[in-house]
Formats: structure tokens, sequence, C-alpha cells
């Protein structure tokens, strides 16, 4: 037989192994198919997912509009009492108080501001005697931080207000609420301490103390 011609079998053997690929070739497919359609769902549930994800985001951004504005009615209610607690309350005390401690304050001036750089302040109240004039500052509840600010102020209070100079500088802290430290604190750095009592306010400090002079 001719080495060129063909036999029967070989033909066979050349139709299954190309039935063979074929068949691998159509598994390769349905598998690759497989995993497009597994990618595309995969990339449906990640859709899914940001949708989720932003409006998950919105909403928070809702309820921190919403809090802000909570927040920012109860600063509001909180300076408007702070702001009554020193007009309404502290400031007609401190004529008496300090009358009955035997400085006779002759007058009060409230929301003193200095502009002045490097001596920038803002001072809540201060009750003046022809000898002394007392710097206030006033609080919702008094905080170690409050006195120590206060006393910074203090050192520089001459300064920003020269109108000042020549009176002996006292301080002193207010609070509608004084935690005990935080009183026992301020007593302890020569400052008077005012906290509210029912309906008017009162001295704290004990006929033993001995202010501070600046």
């Amino acid at each position: 037989m001719d080495s060129q011609t063909v036999t029967l079998d070989e033909v066979w053997r050349l139709f299954r192994e190309t039935d063979m690929k074929f068949r691998e070739t159509a598994e390769r497919f349905r598998e690759t198919d497989r995993k497009f359609q597994e990618t595309d769902r995969r990339f449906r549930d990640l859709e899914q997912q940001f949708k989720e994800t932003r409006d998950f985001i919105e909403e928070l951004f809702r309820d921190s509009e919403r809090e802000s504005e909570q927040l920012r009615r109860q600063v509001d209610r909180v300076t408007d009492a702070l702001g009554y607690f020193a007009k309404s309350m502290v400031r007609p005390a401190l004529v008496r108080l300090f009358r009955e401690r035997g400085t006779p304050i002759n007058h009060t001036a409230s929301h003193l501001v200095c502009m002045e750089p490097g001596l920038e302040m803002w001072v809540e109240l201060v009750a003046v005697s022809d000898e002394y004039a007392v710097v206030v500052e006033v609080s919702n509840t008094l905080k170690m931080d409050d006195v120590d600010e206060h006393l910074e102020r203090l050192s520089r209070f001459k300064a920003a207000f020269p109108m000042y100079r020549d009176k002996q500088v006292l301080g002193a802290v207010a609070g509608m609420n004084v935690p005990e430290g935080v009183g026992r604190y301020a007593y302890k750095k020569g400052l008077y301490v005012l906290a509210q009592s029912g309906e008017t306010v009162q001295i704290l400090n004990d006929e033993n103390f001995r202010p501070r002079v600046w």
C-alpha cells in the first residue's frame, strides 16, 4: 500500500480526535460563558451594594443635617440661658455681694471687647469700685479650663483695657453649675467663686479667703 494512502481507521481516528477537540472547545466556551455570567452577577451585586452604600451615606447626611440643626438650637438655648444668667442674676448680685464683702461696687460694665493685636479678649462682666475692678467670667457649667483661661485673661487685662490700670484687679468666676472640685480649684487660685442658689447668686468663698490681686 502507498504510504500516502489514508486508511479508514485513520480517518475515523482523525474524526474522533477532531470531535474531541470540538467537545473540549465547546466545554471551554460553556465555562467561559459561566464565568461571564458569574462576573455579570457580581457586577450587579456590586452595583446594588454601591446603591445601598450611596443611600446609606445620603441618609447619614440627612441625619447629620437634622442633628446639626438640633445642636444649633440646643446651643442657642444654652447661650440664651447663659446670657439670662449673666444679665439677670450675676450682674445685679455683684453690687450686693461685694458690698457685703467690704468692696463698695459703684458700677458694672458688660461685654468688654479688646481688638488690639496680641491682646484680643472678651470680658463678660466687670464690677468697679474706687479701688477695685472685679473681672467676672460667666459659664454654664464651670470647668477647670474656664478657670485657667480666666487666669490668663486676668494677666493681660490691664494691658487690654488701660482705663483700669489704676485699679486693683480681682478675679471672679460664676457658674449656673459649679462642681465642688472646680470651685476649690478656683478658690486656691485666688478667685471669687459665684454660683446660682435658687433665684439668686451667692459667693462660695468663706471669710478666710484672700483674693489674688493683679
